[in-house]
């Protein structure tokens, strides 16, 4: 359980920070099972069962919305990362069914979110690697440091291109939290 200035620094430093182990296995077991009877129950309801995505779950689960909505950590960070005093947050659950030879990810490819500061918390919900759908991940990709690539870049020319950027293929196992600036270029 590192300290917020540590987490902080090395946020502002790579734009990502990677969490392993964050939840105890009875905190997991309980998110895990809450996140399942969601999307069982809920997914009809939102008209989106094709893309596996239900958003505010923590309007269905008071255990999600206090202990990873809410999370003290993550709003710290969340704070003193982007200076917005603001309560206008959500909880997305999305569920992506590994394929073989198919490329499937949330976000339509590579791509920034919002270009001012953008934050995610990002929970694996199951043992990711980097063949059945890991978050990828640009350090140094933001519009300070390299501008506005082309839309849709070739991810290899642009790292070719700005060798200050690096291409990271974040694996982890079920409970991995990634807290990101997704301003800066991923998928």
């Amino acid at each position: 359980k590192p300290k917020l200035n540590i987490l902080f620094t090395f946020l502002k430093m790579y734009g990502i920070i990677i969490l392993k182990n964050y939840y105890n296995n009875e905190e997991l077991d309980i998110i895990l099972n809450e996140s399942n009877r969601i999307l069982e129950e809920e997914r009809d309801k939102e008209g989106i069962s094709k893309d596996e995505k239900i958003l505010h779950i923590e309007k269905y689960s008071t255990y999600i919305k206090e202990n990873f909505s809410n999370n003290s950590l993550f709003n710290s960070i969340f704070l003193k990362y982007t200076n917005i005093n603001s309560n206008t947050k959500e909880t997305l659950l999305n569920k992506i069914f590994y394929e073989e030879g198919k490329i499937k990810n949330s976000g339509d490819g590579w791509h920034r979110d919002d270009h001012g500061k953008q934050f995610k918390s990002i929970m694996y919900l199951s043992n990711v690697n980097i063949n059945n759908g890991n978050f990828q991940f640009i350090t140094n990709s933001t519009k300070e440091h390299i501008e506005y690539p082309k839309p849709t870049p070739e991810i290899e020319e642009l790292l070719e291109k700005n060798k200050i950027c690096k291409l990271h293929n974040i694996t982890g196992e079920t409970g991995t939290i990634i807290i990101v600036d997704t301003t800066y270029i991923h998928r």
